[in-house]
């Protein structure tokens, strides 16, 4: 199975460049997020979700200034 993985950043915007598909072969899985300088502060959202059933779950993360 595989996920969609939708990272937001904090103005709302999907970052296509963060954003991508991961496939699902046991129970743990892991993404990387590699966030540059210049990358915004504040609140970032991770939305993922299931391809198969379309159900979603949603993250946060606090990006602080550098």
């Amino acid at each position: 199975m595989g996920e969609e993985i939708d990272v937001i950043d904090p103005a709302g915007k999907a970052v296509r460049a963060y954003s991508g598909n991961v496939l699902l072969g046991g129970e743990a899985a892991s993404w990387r997020l590699p966030f540059a300088l210049n990358d915004p502060a504040g609140r970032w959202r991770i939305r993922i979700t299931a391809v198969v059933t379309g159900q979603t779950q949603t993250g946060a993360i606090e990006v602080a200034a550098r």
